[in-house]
Formats: structure tokens, sequence, C-alpha cells
């Protein structure tokens, strides 16, 4: 009441069939709100016969906002913001966040460690992978070390997982949703939010385990080797785990974009926009080409060891390293294709097709990007247009000065040719001789041949007709 009283001091806020005067939201008025809860200022309940007498007549009312006047965007803007701010500062027990500003800190903290704690997993999976290879797939020290601190930094994404999730229904019942409360599968499925956490936490908790995944094996035929190609099961988990590369747009959209503040809430709920993963990946791809390099250099790192690990079990392809790997995936990813490396191994040619397939989308992707990053903005049209209108008026101008010269020069000629004329005339006057007819009413005429001729000539003539 606070907050629309001071946004709307002159207007009546009310439900349909009664209105509340403005005196209804002052602390000292001994008025009761008409249509209201009937408690009057002194907080003392108020007789039906002050209800009546304080009613507004159904024409009145059906004209209020004929009367009052519909409020402007922005106004209603502010007030949406002041009365979000004000349901969000709710005092609860316990050490939880106490307004609505703090859980959206804890919700962008929480998403930046999980995060930073996958990624930190997958590069102890590969480091571990690689110690087991030089170690021709005998466990160490190290290699033991890497994997449980694989399995630990996973541990520790789920729980920040968790906690995420936990600040999203918090939030999401601050802004009035009827959840479940607590954090469980119902409050999930209340906010439309338990496949995608069944689905994070799958992409999380796959990874290769010690003692028990490592000793489980397959084979695959190779038709261009005519031989089976043995690995372990390690590889395929590990090569799952490059998919937490996924989780990229969420990660710059809560905390690097932050669209989740007050501003973008209220403009999703007014505009009925979902802001799940799929718009999070739309809004990364279409605006951040930043984001969409990131994940050009993952793509190409990751499939790049994967096409390592599946090309190991063959002493005769050509790639040797991880070096060979990245430069093959390369060539293909930028549709070059010099031949020079290739793969052999059946597993490694799929990994080849799905980085050929993957560099479609993003070559796809980044020309878009690079061509809404070259375009102009409206001011800068605006002075390329101005820049533009000026210098077609200066070749206007020289083209009207190169127009004006041709004409003074073809007159110049028709003056002398008259001269000449008059010159013959006066001469054959003198001597007693009569004058051709045709010589004598000549008038030379500018034609495109004299204009030609006379654009051909020198400066000189220019001077001449100056100087006369």
């Amino acid at each position: 009441r606070t907050s629309l009283s001071a946004m709307f001091p002159n207007r009546a806020t009310g439900r349909r069939g009664s209105t509340r005067s403005q005196g209804s939201f002052k602390s000292d008025a001994g008025k009761s709100d008409a249509g209201g809860s009937g408690i009057g200022g002194d907080g003392k309940e108020a007789s039906p016969k002050g209800k009546e007498s304080q009613s507004t007549p159904r024409s009145s009312r059906g004209r209020y906002w004929e009367n009052a006047g519909a409020p402007s965007f922005n106004t209603m803007l502010q007030t949406a913001i002041m009365v979000t701010s004000l349901n969000g500062n709710k005092e609860e027990p316990g050490n939880q966040p106490t307004t609505t500003a703090a859980w959206k800190e804890r919700r962008r903290n929480h998403c930046a460690r999980f995060f930073y704690l996958i990624l930190f997993g997958v590069a102890s999976a590969i480091f571990a992978d690689n110690t087991l290879q030089r170690h021709h797939d005998h466990f160490t020290i190290r290699s033991l070390s890497l994997q449980f601190i694989t399995l630990v930094s996973s541990g520790f994404a789920l729980h920040e997982l968790v906690w995420f999730y936990h600040s999203e229904l918090c939030l999401l019942r601050r802004r009035g949703w009827k959840i479940a409360p607590s954090f469980s599968p119902r409050a999930l499925r209340g906010a439309n939010l338990w496949s995608q956490f069944i689905r994070d936490v799958l992409m999380v908790a796959v990874q290769p385990i010690p003692f028990i995944t490592t000793g489980v094996r397959f084979s695959v035929y190779d038709s261009g080797l005519d031989r089976y190609s043995e690995y372990p099961i390690d590889i395929l988990l590990l090569t799952f785990m490059f998919l937490r590369i996924l989780f990229l747009p969420r990660y710059f959209s809560n905390c690097i974009n932050d669209l989740r503040s007050d501003e973008g809430d209220l403009f999703f709920s007014m505009t009925r926009t979902v802001l799940d993963d799929t718009f999070l990946v739309k809004y990364t791809m279409s605006t951040s080409l930043w984001a969409v390099a990131g994940i050009w250099v993952l793509q190409i790192l990751l499939y790049g060891y994967a096409l390592l690990m599946f090309e190991r079990s063959t002493l005769e392809g050509p790639l040797k390293s991880w070096a060979s790997a990245i430069w093959l995936i390369v060539t293909t990813m930028t549709t070059v294709g010099y031949g020079d490396v290739y793969p052999t191994t059946r597993m490694g040619r799929i990994v080849a097709v799905f980085a050929s397939f993957s560099a479609m989308a993003m070559m796809a992707i980044t020309i878009s990007l690079v061509q809404n990053s070259l375009s102009l903005t409206r001011p800068e049209s605006k002075v390329v247009w101005i820049h533009t209108a000026r210098a077609l008026v200066r070749r206007r101008r020289h083209c009207a000065g190169k127009l004006i010269l041709a004409t003074m020069r073809v007159n110049y000629q028709r003056q002398k040719c008259l001269r000449e004329i008059g010159e013959m005339r006066e001469e054959m006057e003198r001597k007693g001789l009569a004058m051709d007819a045709s010589v004598a009413s000549y008038r030379p005429k500018p034609s495109p041949k004299l204009a030609k001729k006379v654009l051909a000539g020198d400066e000189s003539q220019l001077s001449n007709v100056a100087e006369g």
C-alpha cells in the first residue's frame, strides 16, 4: 500500500466493486478501507453503516479509469519492481538468506562454483587417463590420486548443483509460486525442474571409477585394419564427461550477463518467456562472440583428445600425439581436409564425423555473430549516410563545373566561327563580290561532336575566354 500510494497519490486503488480513498493509505486516517478488511485507522472494526456511507456509486466506479487515467508504462514498471523488492525483504528463520537479492547472489555463487568444479573434474580425469596410458593401464599413486580428485570434485559439484536448485525454488516461492516446502522431488516437479535436474545429475555423475570400470573392456571391428580394436570402458565414460561444456551457457547467463535480475524477471513474466536452458543456449549463441569462441576452443581440445584415445589401440595409424589429433580436428572442422593425417579406427572416424557436424552448426553461428558485430548501429549509419550525401554533393558540383566549362568552350567556338564569317563578308563586300547565301546564313550549332572536340582542347582557350 505504501509503494502504490507513493506512485499514485491522486488515484484510488481497490478491488472490483469498491474503491479506496487516498486517506486510507495514511497512518493517521481514522477511516476504514471500503471493501477492505473493515479495520479503521485506529485499529477498531468499522461498522456496516460506515461502509455504506463510504461506498462509491456503481456508475462512478465504472468510470474509474476514465476519470483517473491509465498510468504510464515506466510508472507501472517502477511500481512492480518496488513491490517485488518489498515482498522479497521478508525475514525468514534460521541461517537462510532473508532477501530476494541475497538468494539471487547465492544462486549465482553456486552456479559459478558448480561450473568451475565440473571443469576441474574433466581436467583431472584427462590427466588420470594420460597417466594410465603411460604406465600401460597399470595403477600408480598418481593415477589413483587423480581419479580420487575427480570423484571428490564431482561430489562437490553435485552439492553445489543441489543448492543451486534449492535457491531457484526459494526464489520461485517468493514470487508467489505454490510449491511444496523444502527441497524435494515434489517441489521440483511443481517448478517444472525435475527433468532438468535429473539430466544435470546424470551428466555430472557419469565418470570413470577406479577398480570398478577400469577392468571392463569392449571391442570394435575395424574393417580398414581387418581386426578388432579393444578399448576400456573408461574411455567412453571420459568421452561422456566432455558433454559438461553444455553448462557454459548457463554459467554465462547467470554469472557473467546476469539475466536473472529483477528487471529481467519482470520482463520475462510480462512477455511469458520461459527462462530455461534452451533459451539460455539461444541467447548465448546469438549475443556473445567470446562464449562462442570459448566453445570453439573447448570443442577442438576435447574432440582431439577423444580422437587420440580411440586411435591408441593401433600402431599403424598416423595419429601418435595429441598435437596430430588436434591438427586433424582443426582441418576437419574448417572443411579444409589436407589428408596428411586421418583416423584409421572406426571409433576415431565416428569422432571425426561428430566433429564435422558440430563444426557446421558452429560455423553458421560464428558467421551470424560476426555479421551482427560488423553491422552499423543507427548513429553510425546516420554518419555514413551524411558522409555519402556530402560526397555526392561534391561529385555533383564537379560535374556541374565540367558542364559549365564545356558550355563556355562551345560558345567560344561558335563566337569564333561567327567572327570569321563576318570578316569574310566584309572582305567580299570590299572586293565587290557576292557571298553565297548558304555561307551568309550559316550559324554553327552546338553538337555532341563539337562538344567532344572542344572538351579535348587545351586549357589556354578557357583562359582566353575568361579574359574575354
